[in-house]
């Protein structure tokens, strides 16, 4: 991939910070909408939950996937969800993004995706989190890096209140963030690769280099499980990022995943995605194909 393509992908689905609110009543609220076919458009982010239901987190509201592999709004608004992180084990979920009412959420949370509460705006004004994570190892942690400039976040408390984090090793700009089944660890891509903390975010090592990392998805069970998505394409690691091998059979050359989540039902079952397509493997990796996400996509 080259690194003018990588600079465009940056710019389109991580970067913009005016990203628009989506067309809803004005109050963010479709009550309707729930269980509606969805199109998917301008994804921002993946997540599985215990039972491997596939959700979308999108420019104009969150998608899941149904038993029968039909797309449908499960927000009961069209806000758009610029940071978005799911915790499998509790059914938990948290994001960050825009209404036609406020140009930024802060924090919200939710356990169906349908309704979500407001837990905090983290700093004034409103933090606008582009990437969010939360902790496999307690659903009460989590991780967002602010669009607005102000840097990386941590709270201890389900987001209720938050303590912005030196980030010692770590540049300013993130792309993603990724907690991890092992306590206090988490993980962020960026310009110049895949960084790792142990303290809970203190102080951060690089363990990717070469280039751009832009997604990233650990395995909610298994601390040593990971893929991410490089300048150079997708890679996994079973060792905790000791040892990494190509994991990107079967995408084509020129798709440009952003975006990717492992299911907490079946660790080989993973989801990559980039602005609008999907794609699912169920051997870790080794294989992916296209998952059709409306009527006339031609998928595989």
């Amino acid at each position: 991939m080259t690194k003018t393509r990588w600079i465009a992908l940056i710019s389109t689905t991580l970067l913009v910070g005016g990203c628009g609110s989506g067309a809803d009543g004005g109050d963010g609220k479709v009550a309707s909408q729930v269980g509606e076919r969805a199109t998917i458009s301008h994804i921002h982010g993946l997540g599985v939950d215990a039972h491997g239901t596939l959700f979308v987190a999108t420019h104009d509201g969150l998608i899941k996937q149904g038993a029968d592999g039909s797309f449908v709004y499960a927000s009961a608004d069209t806000n758009d969800h610029m940071g978005f992180s799911l915790h499998p084990g509790d059914g938990v979920m948290y994001r960050s993004g825009h209404s036609p009412a406020k140009p930024s959420l802060g924090v919200q949370t939710s356990t169906d995706g349908a309704r979500w509460m407001h837990v905090s705006d983290v700093a004034d004004p409103p933090v606008d989190f582009h990437a969010m994570a939360v902790s496999f190892a307690d659903s009460k942690t989590l991780w967002g890096w602010d669009s607005s400039g102000r840097g990386t976040f941590r709270s201890n408390d389900g987001g209720a209140t938050w303590a912005r984090l030196q980030s010692h090793g770590l540049e300013p700009q993130v792309y993603v963030l990724a907690g991890s089944a092992a306590p206090k660890v988490v993980y962020a891509g960026t310009a110049s690769g895949l960084h790792r903390s142990s303290d809970g975010g203190a102080t951060w090592e690089r363990i990717v280099s070469g280039g751009w990392a832009i997604g990233v998805a650990t395995d909610p069970k298994d601390p040593n499980r990971m893929l991410v998505s490089t300048q150079s394409g997708v890679k996994a690691t079973s060792d905790g990022g000791d040892t990494w091998s190509d994991a990107g059979g079967g995408l084509p050359p020129s798709v440009e995943i952003a975006y990717l989540t492992i299911s907490a039902a079946d660790g080989n079952v993973a989801y990559a995605a980039d602005s609008s397509k999907i794609y699912k493997t169920t051997d870790g990796g080794t294989s992916w194909t296209r998952v059709p996400t409306d009527p006339s996509d031609p998928g595989p």
